[in-house]
């Protein structure tokens, strides 16, 4: 592993970089929690139902993905409504 002997320009250090990188893996679980929730216009508001399990991984997904935070809320079957404004509607959208 090299080591950064000074910080790189914006400030960071190098353990604040490496905490920030996210690994091949990690990605690939984040689209595939997300692509279980997407609308088929990714960009557009979020409306799904999920199981309680995947309340985690499903609220960092749409984060990564689309910017806005999610909203869950329990159903009487047992499973969570997730909602979000989307991509478009976000910070990050046009």
């Amino acid at each position: 592993m090299t080591t950064i002997q000074t910080p790189p320009a914006n400030g960071l250090t190098a353990q604040q970089v490496a905490d920030l990188t996210l690994t091949t893996q990690q990605v690939a679980d984040l689209s595939r929690a997300f692509d279980l929730v997407a609308p088929q216009d990714w960009r557009g508001p979020i409306a799904a139902e999920i199981c309680p399990e995947a309340r985690a991984i499903t609220a960092e997904a749409i984060a990564f993905y689309t910017a806005p935070q999610a909203h869950f809320s329990a159903l009487p079957n047992g499973l969570l409504r997730v909602t979000a404004i989307g991509y478009r509607s976000g910070p990050a959208g046009p």
